[in-house]
């Protein structure tokens, strides 16, 4: 049986398992993870720990694939029999991608800063942000410093108003996103 010291999905840092035979084996068994997509699986280091239990610790690092990843041990028990086989336990979800999300005004640009109107803005995350941390959206104008766009609503959906003024100037603007997952992956892409 595999079991992890993090609930699934996992994220960024180390994880630590632990595999526990139901007999005693001749040696250390080997064990191997697989993230989704990738050509050859990965050994993982194991230490002995409590009777027919082995101890590894493997760093999910930002380009293990998001996805599900499987695991595989190998061993042989005291009789000679060798065992290859996924155990219970062995499958893993990881989630090491940043979220992003799409920004859309009311009204639709181009707009005309003369007479100073606030825009309503929207932000659609494609994930849920991490609880207690809302993103942050600012709004760097042609000209002048970013104007920070107070976000209200949860989950993926959040709403807030930016004020143009003349003095920001003529071109483009930019928005500018942080936003962290449950995971604390931390993302800046607009994809809108």
């Amino acid at each position: 049986t595999l079991s992890f010291d993090k609930t699934q999905p996992v994220g960024l840092g180390p994880l630590r398992m632990t595999l526990t035979s139901s007999e005693p084996l001749a040696s250390k068994p080997i064990l191997a993870f697989q993230p989704e997509g990738s050509p050859s699986p990965i050994a993982i280091p194991l230490t002995v720990g409590a009777l027919n239990t082995y101890e590894g610790v493997y760093n999910i690092h930002p380009f293990v694939p998001s996805g599900q990843a499987e695991f595989r041990a190998s061993a042989r028990d005291l009789a000679g029999n060798s065992i290859n086989r996924k155990p219970n336990g062995g499958d893993l979800m990881v989630d090491v991608q940043a979220p992003s999300g799409a920004v859309v005004t009311a009204p639709l640009g181009p707009i005309q800063t003369i007479d100073s109107p606030t825009l309503a803005v929207s932000l659609t995350l494609d994930e849920t942000a991490k609880a207690g941390t809302p993103p942050t959206l600012s709004f760097q104008p042609p000209t002048g410093a970013a104007v920070a766009i107070a976000l209200a609503g949860d989950d993926t959906n959040w709403t807030g108003s930016l004020p143009l003024t003349p003095a920001m100037g003529n071109g483009f603007g930019e928005f500018l996103l942080v936003v962290r997952d449950a995971l604390d992956n931390i993302g800046s892409n607009i994809v809108s």
